[in-house]
C-alpha cells in the first residue's frame, strides 16, 4: 500500500459522507493502512480543505437534530464518539440551537413514535419519557412537552 492509495481511500470515504479527523483515521488504520501513509493523507486531506472536524461537527449535528429528531445530549455523545473536539461540538450544536425550539424537535420524534395523542396514563407516559430520554432530549424540555 502506498501513499497514493491510501490517500484515494480517505478520498473516497469522504465523497460518500462527511468524517471527522480521527473518524477518517481510525476507517484508515482498519483498511491495513500504515500509520505513516495515514497521517500523509489526512494531513494531505486537511492541507485541500477537504477534512475539516468543525463543519463535520455541524453537518452530523444538522442531520441527527433535524433528520432523526436527536436532543443535543445525544448528538453531543455521537460527536465525542467521533472523535469531535468539544469545542467544535458546542459551537455545532450552539449554532443548531439558536434556530431551532427543542419542544418542537422532541414533539416531532414524540409523534413519529407515538402518535400526536398525549400520554393517557403513568404507562404511556413512562414510555415517552424513556423513549425521549433515550433520543438524547433533557428532563426539562421532556416536561414542557409531556407535563
Amino acid at each position: 500500500m502506498d501513499a497514493t492509495h491510501v490517500y484515494d481511500l480517505a478520498l473516497r470515504c469522504l465523497a460518500q459522507r462527511p468524517h471527522g479527523i480521527q473518524e477518517l483515521t481510525r476507517k484508515l488504520h482498519r483498511k491495513g493502512a500504515p500509520r505513516e501513509l495515514v497521517a500523509q493523507a489526512i494531513a494531505r486531506c486537511l492541507e485541500q480543505g477537504y477534512l475539516n472536524d468543525a463543519a463535520f461537527a455541524e453537518a452530523l449535528t444538522r442531520d441527527r437534530m433535524r433528520n432523526r429528531q436527536c436532543g443535543p445530549l445525544r448528538v453531543r455523545a455521537d460527536l465525542r464518539a467521533r472523535g469531535v473536539a468539544e469545542a467544535d461540538a458546542a459551537t455545532a450544536l450552539e449554532n443548531f440551537l439558536v434556530a431551532t425550539d427543542l419542544v418542537t424537535l422532541a414533539r416531532a420524534a414524540r409523534d413519529k413514535r407515538f402518535g400526536s395523542v398525549p400520554p393517557s396514563d403513568r404507562v404511556s407516559l413512562k414510555k415517552q419519557y424513556d423513549f425521549l430520554v433515550r433520543r438524547g432530549f433533557d428532563a426539562d424540555t421532556i416536561w414542557q412537552l409531556l407535563g
